[in-house]
């Protein structure tokens, strides 16, 4: 019955967008546990196979082996590869902060709100000064009048990988950012001389020097920054914006936005949006690293989004990139949003760049001419609703006009 099980939750789990982050957790427990390496381009029923093998050769582990195999299989998956980031302030060196986790977390499952933590694997590098945790979580819904836990709500793993050189602490594997939250909370308050702030962008920006006095919004200007010269600082093409989410608390219906297509930059919507001084609070571009070996060529290529709408998050979507290559993206990408909050002309370079790359006068006259002739159109198209020929004659004159669709 429980192999069947396996079976049926196999054939139901591993499938979709994260379909291979199923099978690369199941490949690493089975090397981890029981020394068994399978390629992650196998079918599912090699998969099958081998497990089944594995339990007639280990009866007496049929039963753990199979819980754990459901558990991976039933786990909470995020969506590409999330990173969450907060700054951290301590006096501990990297194998005292080491030690006191694992003292902390222990062998046994720890419970804290609504969650069960439970250590997974942990490692230090003194020389490096990180320290690397990774934990199974458990959720739990708490029933608001008795307090009580009722049910299992999600389960998965969370990693924390610390830096007391650069002062982060950076999570990964999931982009709940509750989980993260929670998590850091407790350590906090089980440690001495140790606290985590969680990366508020959108607070800090309006910090910088002249933010006040843009007529941008800050987080806006940071965003700018970072699309045309940020990612190119740190060796990366940037090959289009594929996504922008705006935000304007002062508009009187629709307060948020989210804008896709090719060449966003150039889009009315998105120069006027600028111009009115709407919040950037996310945007997604597609990003590309060029490697040459031996004379040949080969690229490289990703989205990568980034949020600033709640605690800092990256998150970066399928791709050739190794974890650690995404990682020094990551740290390189917040040490530089760091510098940018901190330096005394990111305002005055900002906007600079939104006048150079967006707003010149030519680009901005067209989209401001093109917005008109769209709500135009949109217009006439209301006018005569129930006149097909003629809404039909509408819509090819400004195709062929103004090359609007």
């Amino acid at each position: 019955m429980t192999i069947a099980l396996l079976q049926q939750t196999f054939n139901k789990r591993v499938k979709g967008p994260n379909a291979r982050k199923k099978l690369f957790a199941i490949s690493d427990y089975l090397l981890e546990h029981y020394n068994i390496e399978i390629s992650i381009n196998e079918q599912i029923e090699t998969y099958i196979i081998q497990i089944m093998e594995l339990i007639r050769n280990n009866p007496e582990n049929e039963n753990d082996l199979i819980d754990d195999l459901l558990n991976i299989l039933n786990d909470r998956y995020s969506n590409g590869e999330p990173y969450f980031f907060s700054a951290l302030s301590t006096t501990l060196d990297a194998v005292t902060l080491h030690n006191y986790l694992v003292r902390l977390f222990g062998n046994n499952q720890l419970s804290y709100e609504a969650f069960d933590f439970e250590m997974a694997n942990h490692t230090y590098d003194s020389i490096e000064k990180t320290v690397y945790i990774k934990l199974r979580y458990t959720q739990w819904y708490i029933n608001n009048v008795t307090t009580e836990r009722e049910r299992e709500m999600h389960s998965g793993s969370i990693a924390l990988h610390f830096d007391l050189t650069n002062k982060l602490c950076m999570s990964s594997h999931i982009g709940y950012s509750k989980v993260f939250l929670d998590l850091t909370t407790y350590i906090c308050s089980n440690l001495e001389n140790f606290s985590i702030k969680p990366a508020y962008l959108q607070n800090e920006a309006k910090t910088m020097k002249n933010a006040r006095i843009s007529p941008y919004a800050p987080i806006t200007l940071l965003s700018v920054y970072l699309i045309f010269k940020e990612i190119e600082n740190i060796g990366f093409i940037v090959d289009s914006v594929d996504s922008l989410n705006f935000h304007n608390e002062n508009a009187p219906r629709v307060k948020n936005a989210r804008l896709g297509g090719n060449d966003l930059l150039d889009d009315p919507d998105v120069i006027t949006k600028i111009h009115s001084g709407d919040k950037i609070t996310r945007f997604t571009i597609s990003i590309k690293k060029i490697y040459t070996n031996s004379g040949i060529e080969r690229v490289v290529t990703t989205k990568l989004t980034i949020n600033f709408s709640g605690v800092l998050k990256f998150n970066f979507g399928e791709s050739e990139f190794h974890e650690e290559v995404m990682k020094k993206v990551c740290l390189d990408l917040y040490q530089g949003i760091i510098n940018l909050w901190k330096s005394d002309d990111t305002v005055e370079n900002s906007e600079k760049l939104i006048q150079e790359r967006i707003m010149n006068s030519t680009r901005y006259t067209n989209a401001l001419f093109a917005g008109v002739m769209a709500q135009v159109k949109e217009n006439l198209l209301e006018v005569f609703t129930s006149d097909t020929a003629s809404q039909t004659k509408i819509i090819s004159y400004f195709r062929e006009k103004y090359n609007l669709n």
